[in-house]
């Protein structure tokens, strides 16, 4: 793959971390890295368009792609990884653009981040009940910056902007946020855990690599394509 593919995606599971990459024309591709920054392996081309965040859902073995970008219409792509097939496309248009998702696997919840402007919109948050398909809550907060990932813990949800953590209850009020400043374009975050230890993960291009931080230490791996 072309080394100046730009990674926009980052989610964790079972000892490792999973990247997406936006080739462009609509297409993307998801690959999977050991926590040293080696890859494993790789879906093949998809059309899951920028793939600006993804998710995975423990109950499924399934990823969840949202395409993002501040003039595409919302839509969320459940992916199988092994087989590199779209399962089912999950139309949000009516939500708006600047697509970011979670998933709680504790409540088994789908959470959107969209804007009904571009990138500098206000966003809106849509939590959503995946075994109904259900609306369970909805609320707006003030921009906080280009949205590049999203993260939740069951009972929290991180929001990441450029060089910025912003943390919200699921009632949407703001708790806190915190800097993380690092050369490059913010890209990503997740939680994730090593020998029992739980912390976030965020990632950065240029080059393209993930920090995990970890007891206030920001700890970094090279995520190559």
């Amino acid at each position: 793959c072309s080394s100046d593919l730009i990674m926009q995606g980052l989610t964790f599971f079972n000892g490792y971390f999973y990247c997406s990459f936006d080739l462009y024309n609509g297409n993307g591709k998801i690959v999977k890295y050991d926590s040293f920054g080696n890859k494993v392996s790789e879906t093949k081309s998809m059309l899951i368009g920028h793939c600006a965040e993804i998710a995975y859902r423990t109950s499924t073995n399934k990823i969840y792609v949202c395409n993002g970008g501040g003039n595409n219409p919302t839509h969320v792509y459940v992916v199988d990884y092994n087989s590199s097939k779209i399962q089912t496309d999950l139309n949000y248009e009516s939500l708006g653009h600047s697509a970011l998702l979670a998933i709680d696997n504790f409540h088994n919840y789908l959470i959107l981040h969209t804007t009904l402007n571009d990138d500098n919109g206000n966003a809106k948050f849509t939590i959503i009940k995946l075994t109904n398909m259900s609306t369970v809550a909805s609320f707006n907060i003030a921009s906080q910056g280009i949205p590049q990932g999203l993260e939740t813990d069951g009972n929290h949800i991180y929001l990441y902007t450029n060089n910025k953590i912003t943390v919200i209850d699921y009632n949407g009020t703001i708790i806190s946020s915190f800097s993380i400043n690092k050369t490059g374009e913010s890209e990503g975050l997740t939680l994730a855990s090593k020998n029992g230890t739980s912390f976030l993960a965020m990632g950065y291009n240029s080059p393209n690599r993930i920090y995990a931080l970890i007891k206030n230490k920001k700890r970094s791996l090279k995520a190559s394509n």
